[in-house]
């Protein structure tokens, strides 16, 4: 597996520093912080996102129509849920697991929004 490109210039926790990131994306989108606006008509922070979760559902949903959305996800799947999980010997393998459990997290969630946007009853993950 390779490493991301990391500019020579930074070390690992300064891949991308917080002052570029706050030059790139301007005051404007980390308004969020501050609370909702009152004088916004757009709904809820919670509105507005599921909103965009019914847009990405519809995307989903169609990604998985094609074969390619399908290896897609099935190589998704390999690399995440069905890959072993061995902690024994790990420096720390709570850390290990818990980035294994991101991972699968990001992964059903994917699963998810498919039968979301298939109008589908979605899978629930054991213990959840």
């Amino acid at each position: 597996m390779t490493q991301p490109a990391i500019p020579p210039s930074y070390g690992p926790r300064q891949a991308q520093p917080l002052d570029l990131i706050l030059e790139q994306h301007g005051a404007a989108d980390w308004a969020w912080f501050d609370g909702p606006d009152p004088k916004d008509k757009r709904g809820s922070w919670e509105e507005r996102l599921e909103e965009r979760a019914a847009g990405a559902a519809a995307a989903a949903a169609a990604v998985m129509t094609t074969p390619e959305g399908r290896e897609l996800v099935e190589y998704l799947a390999d690399i995440t849920v069905r890959r072993p999980l061995f902690v024994l010997g790990m420096p720390d393998p709570l850390l290990y697991a818990a980035t294994r459990e991101g991972q699968n997290g990001l992964f059903f969630t994917l699963l998810k929004l498919i039968a979301m946007g298939r109008q589908e009853q979605s899978h629930v993950r054991e213990g959840t």
